[in-house]
């Protein structure tokens, strides 16, 4: 049900105010009426009741309808008035209306039917006024509300015009970029932009401008005021004037960098589990065949041993290559527990003093044969005299580094030199190994130390091996503290070096 029409009527006419009674409840039954006939009877009524409209006399016994309109004005200025009185006088109507007075209607017979249609007007007036005041306010409201949260949001949030100018930045952005807000607003989003994610979302946000679609998520790069990269998730939407034109876009901003970041850490050991895997799964089938060509041989000579009548110099020869075959077996599985207990971080390192030109001499000794049967010259330099050539190291690691690096050259090397020694430099020992083989490719030099890798070299390839080597010798010159590199050229030669410290 809804509530009645409350109206104030003061007029000191008792026939008077019940002729506006009669016309209005005549009229409706909406209406709610309370009667004053003075002014203290009306500024009670006034101050206590809650009213939408009052009728008031012009001329009262020692009051007017001025002076109502004055009270009214300084209780509830939204409250409007109606002169209903008995002066048809054109100078009242105006003195009443300058006064605030919402309308002017005659007291008669003949005009008071005209007060209802007067009254309707009036309050649907005053209705329209209380909805825009209340719209105002909850603009005003709504305004302060997107203020405060503009402000306060945990993300960036800027307003940026239809060219890319930055129109209003909240103080969240202003910290990602450690821009001030007044240099922003003066900036364009694309100078804030990494170059290459400048164009990122233009094409959607053009999509946006037609109405295609009505919000646009994506990332890109932007760079901080230090020159670092922030990476963000840009949400942006548009608002429109009035008939639906584009004024501007509203982007609210997310720093993704910490999660850019844990993206990269997990790909990065995704593809290094995976390469990882890759590479052992390729390195046991092959060492599976390694393993596989001695075995054979053992087994296999050794069955032919037990013939009573093989010859002598037969049985010697199937010996000597039982005894290759399982001095390669026992290489092959060396190397496999070294790279064990370096992959576990196991290996120890065990300085003694020892004589590195008695070690190349050794050394040499070791390989002369095999190199003269391959037609080589093979030479070692030394740089030192035998008294000055003692210094601290771990012997085993140094001999297993040298025999590595050779076995290579010679394994690679079909006609011309093989060479080693080393040269002093400030506090470290240089050692070299340098030959006339077939060469390494330039993208091929980091990649020939790594654990498990086989380079994919077809006369690298055919010349057999596992791929262990050169990853144990590089593992066993930084565990003594040096460092290890190559030089080479494609069909004519390569030189590896590697450091150890000089401790005398």
């Amino acid at each position: 049900m809804e509530p009645k029409i409350r109206i104030l009527h003061i007029d000191d006419s008792m026939h008077d105010r019940q002729l506006v009674k009669v016309a209005l409840q005549k009229e409706s039954d909406e209406f709610e009426i309370v009667e004053a006939d003075n002014r203290e009877t009306f500024e009670k009524q006034l101050a206590a009741g809650n009213f939408d409209l009052v009728l008031s006399d012009f001329n009262i016994l020692g009051f007017d309808g001025l002076q109502v309109l004055q009270i009214v004005k300084e209780k509830d200025p939204d409250l409007p008035v109606i002169i209903v009185t008995g002066t048809g006088s054109e100078e009242v109507a105006i003195q009443s209306m300058k006064m605030g007075a919402a309308d002017y209607v005659i007291k008669s017979v003949k005009h008071i039917m005209g007060l209802v249609p007067t009254v309707k007007t009036v309050l649907e007036h005053k209705k329209a006024q209380d909805e825009r005041k209340q719209a105002l306010v909850a603009l005003t409201e709504s305004e302060e509300l997107f203020r405060t949260a503009f402000e306060s949001a945990a993300i960036g949030v800027c307003l940026i015009s239809l060219d890319g100018k930055f129109i209003s930045v909240n103080n969240t952005l202003c910290r990602m970029l450690a821009y001030s807000r007044k240099d922003l607003e003066k900036m364009k989003v694309s100078h804030v932009t990494h170059p290459d994610d400048v164009n990122i979302g233009n094409e959607m946000n053009a999509k946006l401008l037609t109405g295609e679609i009505k919000s646009n998520i994506y990332e890109k790069r932007l760079i901080h005021i230090r020159g670092h990269v922030v990476w963000v998730s840009i949400s942006t939407g548009i608002v429109h004037k009035q008939k639906n034109t584009p004024q501007y876009f509203v982007s609210y901003i997310q720093d993704i960098t910490a999660r850019k970041k844990a993206e990269e850490k997990l790909l990065y050991a995704k593809n290094n589990a995976e390469e990882s895997d890759r590479l052992k799964t390729a390195f046991l089938k092959n060492i599976s065949q390694e393993i596989h060509t001695p075995v054979n041989a053992i087994v296999g000579f050794s069955s032919l041993l037990t013939d009573p009548s093989l010859a002598n110099e037969e049985r010697r020869n199937y010996i000597s290559i039982i005894v290759q075959s399982s001095n390669q077996l026992l290489s092959i599985i060396n190397d496999i527990i070294t790279l064990s207990t370096i992959e576990a971080g196991q290996e120890k390192v065990n300085l003694r003093k020892v004589n590195v030109n008695s070690i190349l001499k050794s050394v040499y000794d070791q390989f002369i044969n095999q190199a003269q049967k391959q037609n080589l010259l093979f030479s070692f330099k030394t740089t030192l005299t035998h008294y000055d050539a003692n210094f601290l190291t771990d012997e085993k690691k140094l001999i297993h580094i040298l025999t590595n690096l050779l076995s290579n050259a010679l394994k690679f090397t079909k006609q011309g030199f093989i060479e080693f020694g080393y040269t002093v430099k400030d506090k470290e020992l240089e050692f070299y190994v340098s030959d006339t083989g077939i060469g390494i490719p330039y993208e091929m030099h980091e990649e020939i130390f790594e654990r498990f890798r086989q380079v994919e070299y077809s006369p690298l390839r055919e010349a057999g091996g596992f791929g262990m080597g050169l990853s144990i010798s590089k593992a066993f010159v930084e565990l003594l503290g040096g460092s290890i590199r190559l030089t080479s050229v494609l069909g004519k030669g390569s030189v590896f070096y590697f450091t150890l410290p000089f401790n005398k």
